[in-house]
């Protein structure tokens, strides 16, 4: 298994939630890769990363001994992971605005089909994305999470989070079609 699939043991569970430090550590060593991948696709910066691993396995240590499912801990972990990432995009977007300009007409979920054929494209759009950018369409796309939940997480309106989403879109299906990314997808979006 990977990334937040991987199995925490029913017994290095127990005795973390008792305090045992091998027990603590050994869920560090399981979850940290995870933990860390998630963080530097996200922000895009190895120290912010580290300092998001560093954050989520000090909440994991102070808040083990209330999770009382063992098998849902990886996706505990998750959570806590995307609440760290908001965190730290939150702390660093203190002066963001939305301007007033209407977007052209886009067919939304087509533009995403399209985008989604190529897992390598994708990628690669994703990362000329900013970091809000790029949390709110990984969250929606990705995560499956509404812009209501996204707009009180990141602490904008529902309008904002919905706007960033369809303007990353946007941004994605445009670079989409350059040439540096192949223009594989000019034809199919017209």
């Amino acid at each position: 298994m990977k990334g937040f699939a991987k199995k925490c043991s029913s017994r290095t569970f127990r005795r973390a939630k008792k305090g045992s430090k091998r027990a603590l550590a050994e869920i560090y060593h399981l979850y940290k890769e995870p933990i860390y991948n998630l963080a530097l696709r996200m922000l895009k910066d190895r120290a912010s990363s580290a300092d998001v691993l560093q954050i989520v396995m000090v909440k994991v240590i102070e808040k083990i001994s209330t999770v009382s499912d063992g098998k849902k801990i990886g996706a505990w972990i998750k959570t806590i992971t995307y609440n760290c990432i908001i965190d730290n995009i939150r702390a660093d977007s203190r002066y963001f605005f939305v301007e007033d300009d209407v977007l052209d007409f886009i067919d939304y979920k087509s533009a995403s089909a399209i985008i989604n054929d190529n897992k390598h494209d994708l990628e690669r759009l994703m990362d000329c994305l900013d970091e809000r950018e790029r949390l709110v369409v990984w969250l929606s796309a990705v995560e499956g999470y509404k812009h209501k939940e996204l707009a009180k997480s990141l602490g904008i309106s529902e309008t904002n989070s919905k706007q960033i989403y369809r303007r990353s879109i946007k941004k994605m299906v445009s670079l989409a079609c350059l040439e540096r990314f192949g223009g594989l997808y000019e034809s199919r979006i017209a």
